[in-house]
């Protein structure tokens, strides 16, 4: 029979600071590993606090064997760019193939454990570990430590969520045991961190480049995949890692284990980018909603397309939690919803419709005055009863009289519209802005995910829209606009470092307090 084992790659929804919570989370996945028969469990990246070792602060990951601690394994190389900012908190262990003896706390155990770059060798496999970044770097831990005979490289991951991002993941995941050969466990952080993030979990099983739906293995396929010469050649080379050796093996070695079904590929089905716009950002709201315990929402509607957007989001995320409680019966949903709509305990209620739901917790107003249109009044009403939010349709007519005739008073000067405001007129952001959006699109991504100066994007505007957005040979209108940009960009940009917090959903993020650290 082949020598199988079964493992597990789980992602949890880790709260900072919610310790008892966090317990509970990590024991429960535990409990649901140990009934499904795996012998090898991962999750995400900080699942529990990080490590203090000689007053240097480690994101580590720590390898038990049932209560006992057979590694702590911190982390080489730290995310510190875009929405990162690891080096705030931890430090890099840089010494790389080296470990040193850790005293525990002695509220956990008068005992001294080994910390560092070291595997995990069992009676019959060998195990890696990676976290998060180093999947990402160019020269991750897992190649040396494949051809120093590691055949199962478990990640420990909190990557958040960007418009085709999963498409980055799946073929890093696959590449990483192409080549290599091995078993590749991704575990990652689900929910939201209380900010603009969320992260969307995914967990993953890879098994010689093909991503596999059963987590039952068999690591002889692993070892015919190595069988070639020119890799024997350099694993007969490469550098030796120090092995914690363990006194047992992940193959239970009963005849029964190979009646288990053995992986098989799995068809990765990615998410369109449309819906992964009204999916991400609605379990992005409920995870807000759960952690800062509040009841509901309350969303302004002015007939435009903005606010629209946003309502069909959170109509989203109804249904989203309508079909968790009444089709897949999960627990947490339907008790957090229970919570957010005032139910009593022992309430039997289930959010199973939702529009219901949204009449809940979701308030709407349209706040019209002398100069609204009965289109967009229309329009507003239309889009809440569509959607089933409690709608409050008013005039603030008196209020905006009120602040006009402050302001007078105190400047001596009347505010008054850029345009006369009439029947006809139609609001245009492109036309307000000089620039249509696909324009702002191409701004944006030269500007923070090419990383070009304005003297480059110039040049490399003069390439693309000479031929394509533009008329041939229309440099001077090229450079109007380009300059018209960075005019409007420097004037505005203070305003990002106040920005409220929004869900962050492509490379171009606007938030340049956090996302781009380069001086104004």
């Amino acid at each position: 029979m082949g020598h199988l084992i079964t493992v597990l790659a789980s992602s949890l929804n880790q709260w900072a600071m919610d310790f008892d919570g966090n317990y509970e989370r990590i024991l429960a996945s535990i409990r649901i590993a140990k009934e499904r028969g795996a012998a090898l469990r991962v999750g995400p990246e900080l699942e529990i606090p990080p490590v203090m070792h000689k007053n240097v602060i480690y994101n580590c990951r720590i390898i038990l064997y049932g209560s006992k601690i057979l590694l702590i394994r911190p982390k080489m190389w730290l995310a510190n760019d875009g929405n990162y900012r690891e080096l705030r908190y931890f430090t890099p262990w840089t010494r790389h193939r080296q470990w040193e003896g850790l005293y525990l706390p002695r509220i956990i155990r008068a005992e001294k454990v080994p910390l560092g770059d070291c595997v995990i060798s069992t009676l019959d496999t060998c195990i890696g570990i990676e976290l998060c970044e180093e999947l990402f770097t160019p020269a991750s831990p897992r190649i040396l430590m494949g051809l120093d005979g590691v055949e199962i490289f478990t990640n420990s991951s909190g990557s958040h969520h960007e418009l085709r991002k999963l498409h980055t993941r799946v073929e890093l995941i696959k590449e990483a045991t192409l080549k290599l050969g091995g078993i590749y466990l991704y575990a990652n952080q689900q929910g939201c961190n209380g900010d603009r993030l969320y992260y969307d979990g995914c967990p993953m099983i890879a098994v010689n480049g093909q991503i596999v739906i059963s987590a039952t293995i068999d690591i002889e396929d692993v070892r015919a995949h190595r069988f070639k010469s020119s890799r024997s050649m350099q694993a007969a080379q490469a550098e030796r890692y120090h092995r914690i050796e363990v006194p047992f093996a992940l193959n239970s070695g009963k005849f029964d284990k190979a009646l288990e079904v053995i992986a098989q590929k799995e068809h990765v089905r990615y998410r369109t980018p449309e819906e992964e716009v009204a999916l991400a950002p609605a379990c992005w709201l409920w995870d807000y909603l759960r952690r800062s315990r509040t009841q509901g929402f309350f969303l302004p509607l002015s007939g435009g397309i903005d606010s629209c957007a946003t309502v069909v989001i959170v109509h989203s995320m109804c249904r989203l939690v309508a079909a968790e409680a009444a089709v897949q019966g999960n627990a947490q949903v339907i008790a957090d919803a229970r919570w957010m709509t005032g139910e009593p305990e022992g309430s039997s209620y289930l959010p199973t419709d939702p529009h219901e739901f949204a009449r809940r917790i979701f308030h709407t107003s349209y706040m019209g005055t002398e100069n609204s249109s009965a289109d967009t009044r229309g329009r507003a009403k239309e889009l809440a009863n569509a959607i089933g939010s409690y709608h409050v349709d008013l005039n603030i007519d008196s209020v905006v009289t009120a602040i006009r005739n402050l302001f007078t008073m105190v400047t001596g000067g009347k505010p008054g519209f850029k345009q006369p405001i009439t029947g006809t007129y139609v609001q245009s952001d492109e036309a307000n802005m000089g620039m249509t959006y696909e324009e702002l699109s191409v701004f944006g991504r030269l500007r923070k995910v090419e990383k070009c100066g304005p003297y480059t994007m110039f040049t490399k505007l003069l390439h693309e829209w000479g031929s394509s957005l533009m008329p041939p040979g229309n440099t001077p209108q090229i450079a109007e606009k380009f300059k018209l940009f960075y005019f409007e960009y420097a004037r505005n940009r203070q305003e990002m470092t106040t920005i409220t917090p929004a869900y962050h959903a492509e490379s171009y993020s606007p938030d340049d307090d956090r996302f781009d650290l380069r001086p104004f």
